[in-house]
């Protein structure tokens, strides 16, 4: 990676973990996509994003049927934005999501750990990081290394 997309990730991986919130895409039937507003549970430092839910939501079913996902992030005032793009999947590792529940407990909706605290485990393949304070079109970055997308870099003028 580019010392240019290091930097790039690193602005993106600060916005996502101090963001709080997310849109969670998901593809609906039909394949029409679906949207909701999600609390980031956590962003870890590979960008991997972890949604809680209720194992039987219709966004569940949606990534059993199609794991292809979208998770955007954004500062407050909506300058910079972070579109993530991969597969996400439901943590059936009662060890991680009890982890993942005490570090953020206490929840309002689940006020205790139990086998309605879902965890979404989003593992992302392309970044794309948008600050309209530089420029006015996104860059991307491909983060698994199997595809060429050639990422624009910022220009700091």
């Amino acid at each position: 990676m580019t010392q240019a997309a290091s930097r790039i990730c690193l602005a993106a991986q600060r916005l996502a973990q101090h963001a709080g919130q997310c849109l969670f895409v998901t593809l609906g039937h039909g394949g029409s996509p679906r949207a909701r507003y999600m609390g980031a549970l956590k962003v870890d430092n590979g960008m991997k994003v972890f949604l809680v839910c209720r194992p039987g939501s219709n966004k569940v079913r949606e990534i059993a049927r199609d794991p292809r996902a979208q998770v955007v992030l954004a500062d407050e005032p909506r300058r910079r934005v972070v579109t993530l793009n991969g597969n996400a999947y439901l943590e059936r590792s009662r060890t991680v999501r009890k982890k993942l529940f005490t570090a953020t407990a206490p929840l309002k909706l689940y006020p205790a750990f139990n086998n309605d605290f879902g965890v979404i485990r989003f593992i992302p393949e392309t970044l794309e990081y948008l600050d309209l304070d530089i420029r006015l079109e996104p860059v991307i970055i491909d983060l698994t290394g199997r595809r060429h997308c050639s990422p624009k870099t910022l220009k700091t003028s």
